[in-house]
């Protein structure tokens, strides 16, 4: 209960189902680069928890992973992952700004229901992942920008779902995007235009 902060660093391989679950009092989260899967509920109810950084060998963000986290307001998927659950991020009240890796083949329902404040989802992927109805709210399609790969305003406009955010922009370029291969907090990633 007193933890603040919680490094996963080398050795660990997956975070198991509820493993940090209601760890109300983390505000920083660090997960390694050797970390492939994050199990189902592994930090749900992590209200306090503010900043994320999300290793770059995980490939699974299991069901509600992440599931009323808050405080959390900004999101960073690494390419590596190639699937998010269903809820994995539902009630986290106060994300405004989502990255979603080229790595992500699938998003579950409701994945970011209830994020009900994101003002930029920033997709990397210049195909459009298949998603639901409800992985984002209304709100989220009336008043988010969508901000996709320069040239594919199109395959978005037009995809099942992403055609639905009123606000749609083709200006992420992903030529010089860096990687780090190793976790030291506090750290931040910038792209080329300082965002």
């Amino acid at each position: 209960k007193s933890l603040k902060t919680i490094v996963i660093g080398d050795g660990v391989v997956s975070i198991e189902k509820q493993a940090f679950a209601y760890c109300n009092q983390v505000e920083s989260l660090v997960i390694g680069n050797h970390v492939k899967m994050i199990g189902e509920m592994a930090f749900t109810y992590c209200t306090r928890l503010k900043s994320l950084l999300l290793g770059e060998s995980i490939e699974t963000i299991s069901d509600a992973a992440f599931y009323g986290c808050c405080a959390l307001n900004d999101l960073v998927i690494p390419n590596s992952v190639t699937s998010i659950g269903g809820d994995a991020f539902e009630s986290c009240e106060q994300l405004k700004s989502i990255t979603i890796g080229d790595g992500v083949e699938t998003i579950g329902s409701a994945a970011f229901c209830g994020c009900f404040v994101i003002a930029d989802v920033y997709v990397r992927s210049s195909i459009p992942t298949e998603i639901f109805e409800n992985t984002f709210t209304e709100k989220n399609y009336k008043n988010a920008t969508l901000h996709v790969p320069s040239g594919c305003l199109q395959n978005y406009a037009t995809a099942e779902h992403w055609k639905r955010f009123i606000h749609i922009v083709d200006d992420m370029e992903l030529s010089c995007i860096l990687s780090s291969t190793t976790v030291e907090a506090p750290w931040m990633i910038f792209d080329t235009n300082g965002k």
